[in-house]
C-alpha cells in the first residue's frame, strides 16, 4: 500500500514540475494528465489480469492450435518453470503496484486541476 501512495505522490509530484518546466496550463494540461493516467491504469489492469492467470486457457488453446508459432527449447521451458515457482511466492507485482499508482496520481492530477481550472 505504501508502495502505491508512494508511486501516487511522486507522480503527481513530476507532473507538476512537467508542466512548470514546459509551460503547459489549463485544459491542455487536464487533457493530457487525465489521458496519461488512463492509460497507466489501463496498463496497471492488464498487469493485473495477467498476474491471474485469466488469459492462461486463451493462450493453451492458441498453442494447441498452431503449436509450431509456441515452440520452445527445453531449455527455456525449464528455466520459465523455475521462474514461475519463485514468483509464486510474491502476491502482488511491482509492475502493477507501479502502474496503477502512476495511473492514480496522473488522474487525480487531472481532477484537482479541473476544479482549480474552473
Amino acid at each position: 500500500m505504501m508502495r502505491f501512495i508512494a508511486a501516487a505522490l511522486l507522480t503527481a509530484g513530476g507532473w507538476k514540475i512537467y508542466m512548470l518546466l514546459f509551460d503547459i496550463t489549463g485544459v491542455e494540461a487536464i487533457n493530457q494528465s487525465f489521458l496519461l493516467g488512463l492509460l497507466f491504469l489501463m496498463a496497471g489492469a492488464g498487469a493485473v489480469i495477467q498476474g491471474t492467470g485469466f488469459l492462461e486457457p486463451l493462450r493453451k488453446t492458441l498453442e494447441a492450435i498452431n503449436p509450431a508459432a509456441f515452440r520452445r527449447h527445453r531449455a527455456v521451458t525449464l528455466a520459465e518453470k523455475e521462474i514461475a515457482a519463485s514468483l509464486q511466492k510474491r502476491n502482488i507485482s511491482y509492475l502493477m503496484v507501479i502502474f496503477l499508482g502512476v495511473g492514480t496520481g496522473l488522474s487525480a492530477c487531472s481532477v484537482l486541476l479541473f476544479f482549480l481550472a474552473y
